[in-house]
């Protein structure tokens, strides 16, 4: 029979075996700037696995590991900038983006006008009620866009939770080869083709039920900045439900 020793001893190796658990976390907080000391807002932030996009202010939350690390900020028109933290409490910090200097005036006007769509469009509302737990979308940003440079719409669709990009069928016969861009369409977990909206506009065919959108054939990657994806209809925003169709909806917006 074990000593009381023992067991203590046991007890101690085995959780010292255990994960760390949530409360081994700790938050950090921060606000991105520019140069001169200007809030730049929708900056994305990532740590490991958890990406997180700013407020309209710049300022974010993000949970961290207990001990040190790094963070990595970007946002189109700016320098992207790795910020090292420290073993310890909660974290504050200001994060200092330098503009792209070979390009600043032509690139800041162009980031200033992607962000100002997509605000106008409910992009961001939406994005930080998904941050908060009440949306059920998937959002792809313009930096996540410019990062990978995909050749075309579908591919950065690749992947995604509970969608699958598929060779439509009777879209002609290069889709053999699959140079085609009409090839490629995105449908559900069912096999059902998903519905397409580029700013608002409906892309699959509205005459015909159960008509791919042919995302590649209309929208470059250069055009957008911004994805929305809904899997679930019932779940996609209220103003999009009634051309829904039953297998989700990709929301697409231009810069």
């Amino acid at each position: 029979m074990c000593s009381l020793q023992d067991q203590a001893r046991r007890f101690l190796a085995l959780t010292a075996l255990l994960p760390l658990s949530a409360s081994a976390q700790r938050l950090l907080t921060g606000t991105a700037v520019d140069s001169s000391g200007t809030p730049v807002p929708y900056v994305n932030v990532e740590h490991r696995a958890t990406r997180i996009v700013a407020d309209d202010s710049g300022r974010f939350e993000i949970p961290i590991a207990s001990g040190a690390g790094f963070i990595r900020v970007r946002r189109i028109g700016y320098q992207p900038i790795e910020i090292a933290f420290s073993a310890g409490g909660d974290t504050t910090i200001v994060a200092i983006l330098p503009a792209l200097a070979a390009y600043l005036s032509r690139t800041v006007v162009l980031a200033r006008a992607a962000v100002r769509s997509l605000e106008l469009r409910g992009f961001y509302r939406r994005l930080q009620d998904r941050q908060k737990g009440i949306n059920a979308g998937q959002f792809i940003t313009a930096e996540e866009i410019e990062q990978r440079r995909p050749n075309r719409i579908t591919q950065i669709l690749e992947g995604r939770t509970g969608i699958r990009v598929v060779r439509a069928k009777g879209a002609g016969t290069n889709c053999l080869s699959g140079n085609d861009p009409r090839c490629w369409v995105p449908t559900g977990t069912n096999g059902c083709y998903m519905t397409a909206f580029f700013d608002g506009m409906r892309l699959n065919d509205m005459s015909a039920p159960n008509s791919p959108a042919r995302i590649d054939e209309i929208v470059t990657p250069s055009a957008v900045a911004g994805i929305e994806i809904y899997t679930t209809p019932g779940k996609t925003p209220p103003e999009y439900q009634l051309l829904a169709g039953r297998c989700g909806v990709v929301l697409l917006w231009s810069k």
